[in-house]
C-alpha cells in the first residue's frame, strides 16, 4: 500500500516547489553555466491547515457468523441423506440418517432392563418390610433383617443404572438422526448412502450461516495505538467512536454494504507483531462467502493540519524536505516534521 504523509508544520503560509523542481535541476546539472542561471518556471502550492481524510487498507479473511462441522454421534452406515448441497437449511432440520438397527436393539434391551430392575426393586422391598416385620417379633434375627436391607438398596441402585442405561439407549437412537444444529446453508459433502461414518471424527457437512460475515483482519501495534489515540479510548469505547468502514473484493470492486469494526483483540501477537481485528458486514444477497478474502478500508479523518503532498518532499538520511520559496523567488530546503500513516 502506498504511503500517506500529514504534514505538521509550524508555518500555515509555507509555498512548496513540487516534484519537478527536483527533476528540474536533476536534469539541469550537465548544461552549461549560462543555461543554469536561465530563470526557470516550476508549479508552486501555498501550504494551508485543513481536513484531510486518509484510507488505510488491510487485507482481510472472511468467516460466516457460525460455521458448523456436523459430525455424527454415533458411527454407523449411511441410510438416507436429506440435504441438499448449497441450499439453506433450519436449525433442527433432519439432514442424514445413520442404520438404526443395532441402536432400536439397544434401545428396546435396555427398556427391558429397567422393567427387571422395576421387579427385583419391588421383589426386594417385599422382602425387606417382611422381616422388619418379623425382626420385631422375634422370628428372624437382626442379621437377616438388615441383609434384606442391603438387598433393597443393591435393587435400587439396579434400578437407577438400568435407567441411565436407558437414557443412554434413548441418546443414541436420537442421534442416528442428524440434524443441523443452526440456521445456515449446507456446503458441500463427501458423504453418500452407504458409506460408514465414524462417532465424533467423520465430518459429514459444513453448515455456515452467512447472513452475516466476519472479516478478521490485523494491525500492527503502532497502528493500534494511533488508532486508540485517536479515538481517544481502547475496547468499547474507542469501538463505538470507530468510523463505518467497507470492504474491497477479490475483483476490485466495493461491496455495497458497509461494515463497522466490532471486535479488537487484546492481545499482541508475539510471533507477527500484530493485534487482530473483526469487522462485520450484512450480507442479505448471499455475495460474501465464508473462507473468501477482500480489504478493509478504514476512513481517518484529520483535521487541523497542514496537508502536502507527498510528492512535494524528500528525504535524505532520516530527515524530510521541501523546498521553501522565499520573496525573492529563491527555493531554499525546509526540514518538515511529519506524521506517518501507513
Amino acid at each position: 500500500m502506498k504511503k500517506s504523509h500529514f504534514l505538521m508544520l509550524s508555518s500555515a503560509c509555507l509555498i512548496v516547489l513540487g516534484t519537478g523542481f527536483l527533476a528540474g535541476c536533476s536534469q539541469k546539472a550537465n548544461n552549461t553555466e549560462a543555461q543554469a542561471l536561465v530563470p526557470q518556471k516550476y508549479p508552486v502550492m501555498v501550504a494551508k491547515k485543513g481536513e484531510v481524510t486518509f484510507y488505510p487498507e488491510f487485507s482481510a479473511t472472511m468467516k460466516g457468523i457460525s460455521v458448523v462441522d456436523i459430525v455424527p454421534q454415533v458411527s454407523g452406515t449411511i441410510t438416507d441423506i436429506y440435504m441438499v448441497e448449497g441450499q439453506p437449511v433450519k436449525k433442527g432440520q433432519l439432514l442424514f440418517i445413520i442404520n438404526k438397527v443395532q441402536y432400536q436393539a439397544a434401545y428396546e434391551k435396555a427398556l427391558a432392563a429397567v422393567a427387571s430392575a422395576e421387579a427385583n426393586l419391588n421383589t426386594a422391598k417385599l422382602t425387606r418390610d417382611s422381616r422388619a416385620a418379623l425382626v420385631q417379633q422375634k422370628a428372624v434375627s437382626k442379621y437377616d433383617a438388615q441383609s434384606s436391607q442391603y438387598s433393597y438398596d443393591a435393587a435400587v441402585a439396579a434400578l437407577n443404572e438400568a435407567k441411565a442405561n436407558l437414557k443412554k439407549a434413548k441418546e443414541d437412537l436420537d442421534n442416528t438422526e442428524v440434524r443441523s444444529p443452526v440456521d445456515g446453508v449446507c456446503g458441500m459433502t463427501n458423504t453418500l448412502v452407504g458409506a460408514l461414518v465414524n462417532a465424533n471424527s467423520t465430518n459429514l457437512v459444513t453448515v455456515s450461516d452467512n447472513s452475516q460475515i466476519y472479516a478478521y483482519f490485523s494491525i500492527s501495534e503502532d497502528a493500534y495505538l494511533k488508532f486508540a489515540r485517536y479515538y481517544k479510548g481502547s475496547g468499547s469505547s474507542a469501538l463505538s467512536e470507530m468510523p463505518k468502514v467497507k470492504l474491497r473484493l477479490v475483483d476490485g470492486l466495493t461491496y455495497d454494504e458497509e461494515g463497522r469494526i466490532d471486535a479488537i483483540s487484546g492481545i499482541v501477537d508475539s510471533t507477527t507483531g500484530a493485534i487482530t481485528c473483526r469487522a462485520v458486514f450484512d450480507n442479505p444477497n448471499r455475495l460474501l462467502a465464508s473462507g473468501g478474502s477482500g480489504t478493509i478500508i478504514i476512513p481517518v479523518e484529520i483535521e487541523d493540519q497542514i496537508v502536502i503532498p507527498q510528492t512535494a518532499t524528500y528525504e535524505l538520511q532520516d530527515k524530510t524536505f521541501v523546498y521553501k520559496v522565499g520573496d525573492d523567488g529563491t527555493a531554499t530546503a525546509y526540514a518538515i516534521s511529519i506524521d506517518e500513516i501507513n
